[in-house]
């Protein structure tokens, strides 16, 4: 685990002197659609990871650093990441904040995987290379 840290923070350094690329338009972008321009030129290469509680692992977590590779490796491939909002969802909550909380849910687990990739994932994020698809959050409640 020292190992996965340390590594992590020699590649924060190295993102912090990283020029941002000209297709950086602001905060970082990522939902459960490809960008335009990745439709039309289509993926020779699909990955997909299901990891339910992506959210949650910790940036030395081998699973950031698993999406890094694949980023360095194959970096005109799109990505779909499927995960679910398991901390935030278990909060308690009425019913009739239900559809606000799945909201805020969906909104915080984007926010917190775009903060934690990265630099080449998080390049393939502003590109429009990712895409995210949070499961059931009920059905896999258990693997949180």
């Amino acid at each position: 685990l020292q190992h996965h840290v340390k590594l992590h923070e020699a590649l924060s350094k190295l993102s912090e002197k990283t020029e941002i690329p000209e297709y950086h338009h602001g905060p970082y972008e990522l939902t459960s659609f490809y960008s335009t321009e990745i439709v039309e030129e289509r993926c020779n290469l699909t990955v997909v990871l299901m990891a339910p509680c992506l959210p949650i692992l910790l940036t030395a977590d081998p699973t950031w650093f698993s999406l890094e590779s694949i980023a360095s490796y194959a970096s005109n491939a799109c990505v779909l990441l499927q995960t679910s909002s398991c901390i935030i969802q278990d909060r308690p909550s009425d019913d009739d904040q239900r559809d606000s909380t799945e909201e805020y849910a969906q909104e915080r687990d984007v926010e917190i995987v775009c903060k934690k990739s990265l630099p080449l994932f998080r390049r393939m994020i502003e590109k429009g290379q990712v895409r995210v698809v949070l499961l059931d959050h009920e059905k896999i409640r258990q693997s949180c």
